[in-house]
């Protein structure tokens, strides 16, 4: 069973304020770092980007671009599939080289 996570009183402009003071989130971080403060939202993504939202207030979202974290599981050719036919894309060591955000919208739910 998931760990239960308490929602955040604030609003979502003081939780973007304490993101950025803090520089909770920077180019150069691993994927699965992402997911300290954040998970991912509904809606369509590629290996290479992907969009998520703040686990203690949905609201606050964040766009992230990825760059594989080797020449096997490089998305140019095909972006569904390592150049060996593997499906296996979405990897933890994979390295954040773009953040759009924080900023304030609505996720979408699948």
């Amino acid at each position: 069973m998931f760990p239960k996570i308490e929602p955040d009183e604030r609003t979502p402009e003081e939780i973007i304020e304490e993101l950025e003071s803090n520089h909770a989130l920077w180019v150069g971080m691993k994927r699965d770092e992402i997911y300290t403060h954040f998970t991912s939202a509904g809606g369509f993504s590629t290996p290479r980007h992907r969009i998520f939202f703040y686990r203690r207030n949905a609201r606050v979202l964040i766009d992230v671009t990825f760059k594989p974290y080797d020449e096997l599981h490089s998305w140019d050719a095909d972006p569904w599939r390592t150049p060996d036919g593997r499906d296996d894309l979405f990897d933890k060591r994979d390295t954040v080289i773009e953040i759009v955000g924080p900023y304030i919208g609505w996720p979408a739910w699948d």
